[in-house]
């Protein structure tokens, strides 16, 4: 498994395509709530696909909140991908990257019913549950 920046409109395409498929197709997240001003080429966002044997399996955007915490955004794996293990995986090399970076923090607004996974990469919650796109969740944080 390997994660590669989508540094040009090409590879941020495939992180669109694959984040189409899982939130608006398969868990019917409205395209106008999907997508928003993040999705572009910036130097404040960061996508990138999770790319396992040649193949687009995933992807994640990093947001830049302030220069000591970074956020995981539209985290996503293609439905046949969940469960063998590669989420975990992508979370703590993020971690590994954003410290490396000098983030001191590492956020994630999670889907309930993932929270316990966040957990087990080191998150405490920091928000009261709360709705987006008609899905509960809430905010979780860890320190780098």
């Amino acid at each position: 498994m390997q994660l590669i920046k989508a540094d040009n409109i090409e590879l941020l395409n495939f992180c669109l395509n694959i984040r189409k498929k899982v939130f608006q197709i398969e868990k019917g997240v409205p395209k106008d709530v999907e997508l928003d001003e993040y999705d572009c080429l910036n130097n404040k966002v960061a996508h990138y696909l999770i790319e396992d044997s040649g193949v687009y399996i995933g992807a994640i955007r990093m947001n830049n909140l302030d220069n000591k915490t970074i956020k995981i955004q539209r985290f996503c794996f293609l439905k046949e991908y969940r469960g063998l293990g590669f989420g975990k995986k992508v979370v703590l090399k993020m971690i590994e990257n954003y410290s490396k970076l000098g983030f001191e923090y590492i956020e994630v607004g999670a889907k309930f019913e993932v929270k316990e996974f966040y957990k087990t990469c080191g998150f405490d919650y920091i928000s009261e549950p709360f709705s987006e796109a008609n899905i509960k969740h809430i905010e979780m944080k860890r320190k780098i």
